[in-house]
């Protein structure tokens, strides 16, 4: 959450990826994504897949919320 509220504020671009989604189109990474190898796998994985990027909610939806 801090990061994603990070990019809305700096009007950065980015997606929210599923972790099930991403396990199953890359099998070789593991349950627990904390390693550098792991992070370079799912780096290489967006740039395969090509994720949608993420719409962020109105402001009312997020006070509804």
């Amino acid at each position: 959450m801090p990061l994603e509220r990070f990019c809305q504020n700096h009007q950065l671009h980015y997606s929210c990826l599923n972790p099930l989604e991403l396990h199953l189109q890359s099998e070789s990474l593991r349950r627990v994504k904390t390693d550098r190898k792991d992070a370079h796998r799912i780096a290489h994985s967006v740039v395969q897949h090509h994720y949608r990027l993420t719409t962020p909610w109105t402001r009312q939806y997020k006070r509804l919320r």
